[in-house]
């Protein structure tokens, strides 16, 4: 609620007041007076300064307007209170959200996967290194709600990577079906994220969903849970890099955060099983390229997930330009203003677009 509050009965000269203006919600005091009232809370105060003003104006912070004719006790209008520009209250309170976000009634399921490990090394921006293990997970769920952006679906494609002793996975590509999620992600955490068509179903044992952006559904997972999965607290950790680029087109703002976001997850429910794996070739989100040797397993979770994020180090923007426009859709098949997207999406090279199922 804001402080500022305009006044919606005329004040006469000597403190009469209009009676029939008493219920309105706009105090407006008479111009060339020099009676003026502020706000603080549910009520307002009229108070002579002995200085005549002119017109309508705004003021801040007594409780009440008291005349002889009448009490006035009235509330707060948002008329003249501009929303692009926050309170001091409402500042508190989305540092509050930015600090630990809360997904909740989330549903999972992630397909692991074995890549090579030429792939991890070209894909990880430095300062992230491979582990012992080439391995990538694909990932697709439902949020059923949140404190910082609601409901929404969403998935992701990870490799694991390491910083000094921090065990995590770097995060390639996340699509998301709700703009609200984009944006928060991407403003915060530095997230890679793009609207998508985000689809997630769950019959008995069985489990699937896909990512689809441009007609190209580039991104699907299916699995069919056989045994039970570890439940209770976990905690996780995903890398993302957040940047911006200079306005000339000649490189970064800044050097890029490593960005190191922190899960912990309340694993209510969860079940394991085979897995099955397939990325489809688009030119604006390139998964094909990314060769599976083999999916190692599903996983189904339930739970709650809250995050909180830091900055671990700042990274040479020269080096990491080559990894800059990754969040990008391709420009050169934007421009043409045409439909080659699903085009696309046929042009699978040998082992692209097809099913990899767990051995």
């Amino acid at each position: 609620m804001t402080e500022r509050m305009r006044c919606s009965s005329s004040i006469a000269p000597g403190g009469a007041a209009i009676a029939s203006a008493a219920s309105a919600d706009i105090v407006r005091l008479q111009s060339r007076t020099g009676t003026y009232a502020s706000h603080y809370g549910k009520r307002v105060a009229a108070i002579d300064t002995g200085a005549p003003r002119r017109g309508r104006f705004f003021v801040r912070k007594t409780q009440r307007l008291d005349t002889p004719g009448a009490s006035f006790i009235m509330n707060p209008i948002q008329e003249e209170y501009l929303r692009f520009v926050k309170t001091l209250d409402e500042i508190r309170r989305i540092q509050k959200t930015f600090s630990r976000c809360h997904f909740l009634a989330t549903r999972n399921l992630t397909v692991v996967f074995e890549t090579t490990p030429e792939t991890v090394r070209q894909l990880l921006p430095p300062p992230l290194e491979p582990t012992s293990d080439p391995l990538g997970s694909a990932w697709v769920g439902q949020i059923g709600n949140s404190n910082c952006v609601g409901p929404f679906l969403g998935a992701a494609l990870y490799i694991k990577a390491r910083y000094k002793d921090i065990i995590g996975n770097y995060c390639v590509t996340m699509p998301m079906s709700t703009s609200e999620a984009v944006v928060f992600g991407r403003e915060l955490y530095g997230e890679p994220k793009k609207l998508a068509k985000i689809i997630f179903e769950q019959q008995d044992e069985h489990v699937w969903g896909y990512a689809e952006r441009h007609e190209i559904r580039l991104m699907s997972l299916r699995g069919r849970m056989t045994g039970a999965s570890a439940t209770g607290r976990r905690e996780s950790s995903t890398f993302h890099f957040k940047f911006t680029p200079r306005v000339d087109g000649s490189g970064l703002d800044s050097p890029p955060q490593l960005i190191r976001v922190t899960s912990d997850t309340n694993i209510k429910a969860g079940r394991r099983g085979r897995g099955e794996l397939v990325f489809r070739d688009s030119p604006h989100d390139p998964v094909a390229d990314i060769p599976v040797r083999q999916v190692i397993e599903a996983i189904y979770t339930e739970g709650d997930v809250y995050t909180s994020g830091q900055v671990l180090c700042e990274v040479d923007p020269e080096q990491f330009l080559p990894y800059a426009f990754s969040k990008m859709d391709a420009l050169d098949v934007v421009a043409e203003g045409t439909l080659l997207h699903a085009q696309a999406a046929r042009k699978t090279r040998q082992g692209k677009g097809q099913w990899r199922t767990a051995s």
